[in-house]
Protein backbone atom coordinates (compact mmCIF):
# COMPACT_ATOMS: atom_id res chain seq x y z
CA UNK A 1 0.00 0.00 0.00
CA UNK A 2 1.70 3.70 -0.91
CA UNK A 3 2.05 6.41 1.64
CA UNK A 4 0.66 9.71 0.67
CA UNK A 5 1.46 11.33 3.56
CA UNK A 6 4.92 12.23 5.56
CA UNK A 7 4.89 14.12 8.65
CA UNK A 8 7.69 16.52 10.21
CA UNK A 9 8.05 18.51 13.37
CA UNK A 10 9.26 18.21 17.26
CA UNK A 11 12.12 16.95 16.13
CA UNK A 12 10.84 13.54 14.51
CA UNK A 13 10.35 13.43 10.74
CA UNK A 14 8.86 10.16 8.71
CA UNK A 15 11.04 11.66 5.41
CA UNK A 16 14.31 12.48 4.75
CA UNK A 17 16.20 14.89 2.88
CA UNK A 18 17.06 12.22 0.01
CA UNK A 19 13.35 11.56 -0.76
CA UNK A 20 13.13 15.09 -2.82
CA UNK A 21 11.74 13.31 -5.14
CA UNK A 22 8.73 11.90 -3.67
CA UNK A 23 8.38 15.02 -0.55
CA UNK A 24 9.43 17.46 -2.95
CA UNK A 25 12.38 20.05 -2.22
CA UNK A 26 10.81 22.18 0.72
CA UNK A 27 9.49 19.22 2.11
CA UNK A 28 12.16 16.97 2.50
CA UNK A 29 13.91 19.87 3.89
CA UNK A 30 11.68 20.59 6.60
CA UNK A 31 11.74 16.62 7.04
CA UNK A 32 15.62 16.58 7.18
CA UNK A 33 15.42 19.93 9.57
CA UNK A 34 12.86 18.67 12.16
CA UNK A 35 15.46 15.51 11.86
CA UNK A 36 18.16 17.20 12.92
CA UNK A 37 16.05 18.88 16.11
CA UNK A 38 15.74 22.27 14.44
CA UNK A 39 12.55 24.36 15.29
CA UNK A 40 9.94 23.11 12.84
CA UNK A 41 5.86 23.26 13.34
CA UNK A 42 4.49 20.06 12.86
CA UNK A 43 3.04 19.72 9.71
CA UNK A 44 2.64 17.17 6.80
CA UNK A 45 3.65 16.73 3.03
CA UNK A 46 1.18 14.93 0.47
CA UNK A 47 3.68 12.95 -2.14
CA UNK A 48 4.03 13.54 -5.87
CA UNK A 49 2.91 10.28 -5.81
CA UNK A 50 -0.36 11.22 -4.70
CA UNK A 51 -0.36 14.10 -7.71
CA UNK A 52 0.90 12.01 -10.29
CA UNK A 53 -1.92 9.65 -9.88
CA UNK A 54 -4.61 12.47 -9.78
CA UNK A 55 -3.06 13.51 -12.93
CA UNK A 56 -3.32 9.68 -14.29
CA UNK A 57 -6.60 9.53 -13.88
CA UNK A 58 -7.12 12.66 -15.87
CA UNK A 59 -8.60 11.98 -19.96
CA UNK A 60 -5.99 12.12 -22.45
CA UNK A 61 -2.35 13.42 -22.16
CA UNK A 62 -1.71 16.01 -19.29
CA UNK A 63 1.58 16.34 -19.69
CA UNK A 64 1.53 18.63 -23.29
CA UNK A 65 -1.04 20.96 -21.51
CA UNK A 66 1.09 21.37 -18.40
CA UNK A 67 3.92 23.00 -20.67
CA UNK A 68 0.70 25.10 -22.24
CA UNK A 69 -0.23 26.08 -18.71
CA UNK A 70 1.83 29.38 -19.12
CA UNK A 71 -0.59 30.60 -21.75
CA UNK A 72 -3.48 28.79 -20.81
CA UNK A 73 -3.74 28.63 -17.04
CA UNK A 74 -7.50 28.64 -16.90
CA UNK A 75 -7.76 25.74 -19.23
CA UNK A 76 -5.56 23.65 -17.18
CA UNK A 77 -7.12 24.94 -14.13
CA UNK A 78 -10.61 23.40 -15.32
CA UNK A 79 -8.75 20.30 -15.59
CA UNK A 80 -7.06 20.05 -12.76
CA UNK A 81 -9.87 20.45 -10.45
CA UNK A 82 -11.50 18.02 -12.40
CA UNK A 83 -9.09 15.43 -11.26
CA UNK A 84 -10.28 12.90 -9.05
CA UNK A 85 -8.49 12.09 -5.51
CA UNK A 86 -8.39 8.51 -4.35
CA UNK A 87 -10.34 7.71 -1.10
CA UNK A 88 -6.96 6.54 0.10
CA UNK A 89 -5.28 9.94 -0.52
CA UNK A 90 -8.42 11.90 1.00
CA UNK A 91 -8.11 9.40 3.97
CA UNK A 92 -4.12 9.81 4.28
CA UNK A 93 -4.37 13.71 4.56
CA UNK A 94 -7.76 14.18 6.75
CA UNK A 95 -5.67 11.28 9.36
CA UNK A 96 -2.37 13.81 8.83
CA UNK A 97 -4.65 17.25 9.20
CA UNK A 98 -6.39 15.45 12.52
CA UNK A 99 -2.59 14.33 13.82
CA UNK A 100 -1.69 18.03 14.15
CA UNK A 101 -4.58 18.69 16.85
CA UNK A 102 -5.36 22.37 15.75
CA UNK A 103 -7.97 23.76 14.03
CA UNK A 104 -6.36 26.62 11.65
CA UNK A 105 -3.22 25.48 9.90
CA UNK A 106 -1.26 27.00 7.26
CA UNK A 107 -1.18 25.30 3.42
CA UNK A 108 1.56 25.43 1.38
CA UNK A 109 1.47 24.50 -2.53
CA UNK A 110 4.44 23.68 -4.63
CA UNK A 111 4.31 24.93 -7.96
CA UNK A 112 6.75 22.93 -10.13
CA UNK A 113 4.83 24.96 -13.24
CA UNK A 114 5.24 28.69 -12.10
CA UNK A 115 9.31 27.58 -11.30
CA UNK A 116 9.43 26.41 -14.85
CA UNK A 117 7.64 29.86 -16.29
CA UNK A 118 9.99 32.00 -14.38
CA UNK A 119 13.39 29.84 -15.98
CA UNK A 120 13.86 28.04 -12.27
CA UNK A 121 15.19 24.75 -12.38
CA UNK A 122 12.33 21.71 -11.12
CA UNK A 123 12.81 20.97 -7.54
CA UNK A 124 13.53 17.14 -9.11
CA UNK A 125 16.49 18.79 -11.13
Amino acid sequence: MAKWVYSFGDGKAEGRAEMRNLLGGKGANLAEMSSLGLPVPPGFVVTTDAYADALAALPGAVAPQLDHAVTAPEELGRLLESAPVAAAVVDAIAAGYRALGAELVAVRSSATVTSRARGWPSESA
